[in-house]
């Protein structure tokens, strides 16, 4: 379920590329053909995937309407949901989170809400 909330989360983001977008597409196809076999409800299929898409920003409203629609337990959806997150990977990886130069550094820290006291 994890999974796919963040497949869903992170394949909305502003900052996604061509790979990613292709990716989520995929998945979003995925989501649509699951709740189309399974139709449990009046409310199309296009409109579930709709509000799940809206949800993105809060995990938890999204971990919620993925548990109720049950789309965490299709295989072609995890599929969809793993690519999406390894394309998402893939590109960080090449494009590098972080640009650093240390030249002349003396004391060197990076990363993410990270904290460090140097006394020379």
């Amino acid at each position: 379920m994890s999974l796919v909330v963040g497949a869903l989360a992170a394949g909305l983001s502003d900052t996604i590329n061509v790979a990613v977008k292709d990716a989520y597409s995929e998945l979003r196809g995925a989501l649509l053909r699951r709740l189309r076999k399974n139709r449990n409800s009046e409310v199309e299929p296009e409109q579930i995937v709709e509000v799940l898409e809206a949800r993105a920003a809060d995990p938890g409203a999204l971990k919620s309407l993925v548990i109720s629609t049950d789309v965490a337990n299709d295989k072609n959806v995890l599929d969809a949901a793993r690519q999406v997150l390894r394309v998402i990977n893939s590109s960080e990886e090449k494009n590098g989170k972080y640009v650093i130069d240390i030249h002349e550094a003396k004391g060197v820290q990076f990363g993410e809400a990270s904290n460090m006291t140097i006394n020379f």
